[in-house]
Order: C-alpha cells, then sequence, then structure tokens
C-alpha cells in the first residue's frame, strides 16, 4: 500500500463529491493486483455500508453531521482503544469516513514500513510517537 497514495485519496474524499471513479480509485489503492475482481461493484463513496470495511481492523469509528449545518460537513472520526487520531470532513457520511479510513490506513503502514526498516520483532502501536534519535 502507497501511503502518499491513500493520503492524497483521503484529501480526495474530503472535497469531492461521491463517484464511481473515486471509489474504483480507492478499491485498487488498497486491493492487492492478484486479488482484484473486475466484477467489483462496491462504491466506498456514497455507502457506509461499503465505507466501513475501510477501516482498519480494531480501530472504531463514528461519524456525526453538524447539526447547526443547512448541508454538508459530515464529520468522521478514526482511532484505536488510544486515540481518535483521525477526524476528516466529506460532502457526505460516507465521504468522511472513507477519508478518516484511508489515512488510518496511511499511519497504519507507516508504521509498519518503519518497523519492517528498523527489524523489530513486534510492529509497535500505531499511534506510538516515534523515536527520531534512531
Amino acid at each position: 500500500m502507497n501511503t502518499k497514495q491513500l493520503l492524497e485519496l483521503a484529501e480526495r474524499c474530503e472535497r469531492e463529491e461521491p463517484s464511481r471513479e473515486l471509489s474504483v480509485e480507492i478499491y485498487y489503492a488498497i486491493t492487492p493486483a492478484r486479488l482484484r475482481s473486475p466484477l467489483w461493484t462496491g462504491d466506498f463513496t456514497t455507502s457506509l455500508d461499503a465505507a466501513v470495511t475501510l477501516v482498519p481492523e480494531g480501530w472504531v469509528w463514528a461519524v456525526s453531521q453538524d447539526a447547526a449545518a443547512v448541508g454538508p460537513p459530515d464529520s468522521s472520526y478514526i482511532g484505536d482503544e488510544l486515540a481518535m487520531p483521525c477526524a476528516c470532513e466529506g460532502k457526505t457520511p460516507a465521504l468522511a469516513l472513507c477519508a478518516a479510513a484511508l489515512k488510518a490506513r496511511a499511519a497504519v503502514a507507516e508504521q509498519t514500513e518503519a518497523s519492517t526498516k528498523r527489524g523489530d520483532s513486534e510492529l509497535p502501536h500505531p499511534m506510538t510517537p516515534r523515536d527520531t534519535a534512531q
């Protein structure tokens, strides 16, 4: 998973309208080539049921709408038992959740990559502060 690509898609989810094109780009970003199906018909950007499948395993999520607003933004928060580090807005609840889930996936991928480079036998918690002295 390309962290930069995930973050770019998250930014798009925060500013764009729902679209099949964006959903397909998310699908390709998160699905290894050997597992992709040409018959995939999901739509992460319009369906909360589909968007929640993007949330990293074990993380909690919440979606809310600004009751004072006449329209968007909808907000989404994703985290685990220690923190809610990914907060995003979108034009729909599904887009807000997509954005937060993609940012969470990017954080997990970044921590995994850093741990692999250091040769850690155990992965640190995704929100553990990095020791920059190494």
